[in-house]
C-alpha cells in the first residue's frame, strides 16, 4: 500500500469519527434542550401553586440531565481515542461541557424549587422566576439553533450566538434584579439559584 493511499485513509477515517462526534454532540445538545423544556415545566407548575407537579417535572429533569450526562461520557470517551486534531477536541470537549453546564443549572435551579412551598412565596417573586424561566428555556433554544447552524452554515451560527448572548444578558439581569428585589423565606443570595 503506497503512503499516499493510507494517508487518505487516514483523512477519511478521521472525518467520518468527526462526522460521528458532532452527530453525537447534536444529540447532547438536544438532550439538554429537553431537560430545559422540563426545567420550564418545573417552574410552571411552581408558578401555578401545582406542589405535585414540581415533584413530577422534577423527576422528568432528573432523569433527562442522567442522560445527558451518558451522552456526554460517550463523546469525551470517543475524543480520549485519538484521529482527532487536538484543537478541534478541545473545541468539542468545551462546547460539551458548556452545554452540560446549562443542564446542571436546570437540573440545580428546578431542584430549589421542592423544598420550597409556592403559597410561601410572593406573587411578585413567583411572576419573576416565570419570567426568569421564560428567558432560560429561550436562551437554551437559542443554544440549540446556533449548534445547528454551526454544522450546516457556521457563517449563520455567529449570528445566532448574538443571540443567545443577548438572551444570556438579558437572563442574567434579569435573575440579579429578581434576587436583589425579592427575599426567598429570607434568603437574599443568587447562590439560592445556582447563580455562583
Amino acid at each position: 500500500m503506497s503512503p499516499i493511499k493510507s494517508g487518505s485513509s487516514m483523512i477519511w477515517l478521521g472525518r467520518q469519527r468527526e462526522r460521528k462526534i458532532l452527530e453525537s454532540c447534536e444529540e447532547h445538545v438536544n438532550k439538554v434542550l429537553e431537560v430545559a423544556r422540563e426545567a420550564y415545566n418545573t417552574f410552571m407548575a411552581f408558578y401555578n401553586g401545582d406542589r405535585r407537579g414540581v415533584d413530577e417535572c422534577f423527576k422528568k429533569v432528573f432523569e433527562l440531565e442522567r442522560q445527558a450526562d451518558t451522552v456526554k461520557d460517550k463523546i469525551i470517551e470517543e475524543l480520549s481515542k485519538g484521529l482527532f486534531h487536538p484543537i478541534n477536541r478541545e473545541e468539542v470537549i468545551r462546547l460539551i461541557l458548556t452545554t452540560d453546564d446549562i443542564a446542571d443549572f436546570a437540573k440545580s435551579s428546578a431542584r430549589r424549587l421542592l423544598f420550597i412551598q409556592p403559597e410561601d412565596v410572593s406573587p411578585e417573586l413567583r411572576e419573576a422566576i416565570k419570567i426568569f424561566a421564560d428567558l432560560f428555556v429561550k436562551a437554551t433554544e437559542s443554544v440549540n439553533k446556533a449548534f445547528k447552524k454551526l454544522l450546516k452554515n457556521p457563517g449563520e451560527a455567529i449570528k445566532a450566538s448574538a443571540t443567545v448572548r443577548g438572551l444570556r444578558r438579558r437572563l442574567t439581569t434579569s435573575g440579579l434584579r429578581l434576587f436583589s428585589r425579592s427575599s426567598l423565606n429570607g434568603v437574599r443570595s443568587v447562590e439560592t439559584w445556582g447563580y455562583a
